[in-house]
């Protein structure tokens, strides 16, 4: 595993998985990184973003157009004031998987007035959540030198 760090969070991911600096739309700041689990495809993004909103009304809006999703529930991540993970499908023609359905986990973590969110992406028939689960584990929420 190697670590990666962004504006207030610590992220662990696979060897092999290059990460760089992104900026989705909407948010303040962010990383991207790619690579393969076995013969599978999968995309991490961690993007941070100051709430306009409450946290639970965000995290409600956000997953919002997930094709199918279990309910969002409660977790601990080192760091955040609370914590929200939503697993499920969206459509997204980005890794190639049937019928453009990918099997999609988020982790939104609140710190202060700003969520960080990371989501992985991968094939549903790669079945890989069991491998993906250390990349979760080990968001860490970091004291920011901002305002």
């Amino acid at each position: 595993m190697a670590t990666i760090n962004g504006d207030g969070w610590r992220l662990s991911l696979p060897a092999g998985f290059p990460a760089k600096e992104h900026k989705a739309y909407g948010y303040d700041s962010g990383a991207i990184a790619r690579g393969f689990v076995g013969d599978g495809p999968v995309t991490v993004i961690v993007q941070v973003k100051k709430l306009e909103t409450g946290f639970n009304e965000w995290v409600r809006r956000v997953s919002a157009p997930w094709l199918e999703r279990e309910p969002p529930r409660r977790v601990s991540v080192p760091g955040a004031r609370d914590a929200v993970r939503v697993d499920g499908y969206i459509e997204f023609d980005g890794l190639g998987a049937r019928d453009d359905r990918e099997r999609c986990v988020a982790l939104y973590a609140k710190s202060g007035t700003s969520v960080v969110s990371v989501t992985i992406r991968s094939r549903p028939e790669d079945a890989l959540d069991r491998e993906l689960e250390p990349i979760l584990e080990s968001l860490e929420l970091l004291p920011t030198s901002g305002p």
